[in-house]
C-alpha cells in the first residue's frame, strides 16, 4: 500500500475510534453492560476470524484492512470501555488508581516487547 492510503486508513480508524467511544456510553446506558459485552465479544471474534481467513491470500489486503478497522470499532464500542466501567465496581475505591496504573504499565510493556515476541 502506498503512504497516502496508509495515512487515510489511520485517519479513518482514529475518527471511528473517537465516534465509537462516544457512542459506547449511549449504547451501554440503553442496552446494559452485559448485552453490550456479549455482542462485542461475538463481533470481535467474527471479525478476527474473517481477518485470519482473508489474510491467507495477498490480494485480500483491502478486506483485511477493513476487517481490522471494523474490529477496532467494535472493540471501542464494547470491550474497551466496559473494562474501565467495571474496575471501580470490583476493586476497592483506594485501589482503583493502582489497578488502573498496573493496567497501563502492562499495556506499555506489551507494546514495547510485542515486535520481539
Amino acid at each position: 500500500m502506498n503512504n497516502t492510503l496508509v495515512n487515510l486508513a489511520n485517519v479513518i480508524l482514529n475518527v471511528l475510534m473517537l465516534v465509537s467511544a462516544y457512542l459506547s456510553g449511549l449504547i451501554i446506558d440503553k442496552s446494559g453492560r452485559k448485552s453490550v459485552l456479549l455482542y462485542g465479544e461475538v463481533f470481535c471474534a467474527i471479525l478476527l476470524g474473517l481477518t485470519a481467513l482473508f489474510s491467507l491470500e495477498e490480494w485480500n489486503a483491502y478486506c483485511v484492512a477493513l476487517f481490522i478497522i471494523l474490529y477496532c470499532t467494535s472493540f471501542g464500542m464494547s470491550l474497551g470501555p466496559i473494562v474501565w466501567m467495571y474496575m471501580p465496581e470490583i476493586v476497592p475505591f483506594k485501589a482503583v488508581s493502582l489497578a488502573s496504573s498496573f493496567n497501563w504499565l502492562c499495556s506499555a510493556i506489551l507494546g514495547l516487547f510485542f515486535d520481539t515476541m
